[in-house]
């Protein structure tokens, strides 16, 4: 095999275990959030299955997009589906 091959392979390899790396990790993630914060399981299990929940953060910036979330607010009031 030339060099460069071998280089490519490691490239490859490196990129394959990175790729895992960052799937396990962000996988875990909400378990440590919820862990960290102390939200007790027993609510958890209480809550039905397919519940979300919508958040916005209005600023002085962007005017135009906080008539969008107050009208997408509206809608998921009235059809939460």
């Amino acid at each position: 095999m030339l060099m460069l091959d071998i280089f490519a392979w490691l490239v490859l390899v490196v990129l394959l275990f990175s790729t895992i790396a960052v799937v396990v990790l962000l996988a875990m993630l909400p378990g440590m959030i919820a862990r960290r914060r102390g939200h007790d399981a027993a609510f958890a299990d209480a809550l039905p299955a397919g519940s979300v929940g919508d958040a916005a953060i209005f600023t002085e910036r962007v005017q135009p997009a906080h008539l969008i979330r107050r009208i997408i607010a509206i809608l998921n009031y009235v059809n939460p589906f």
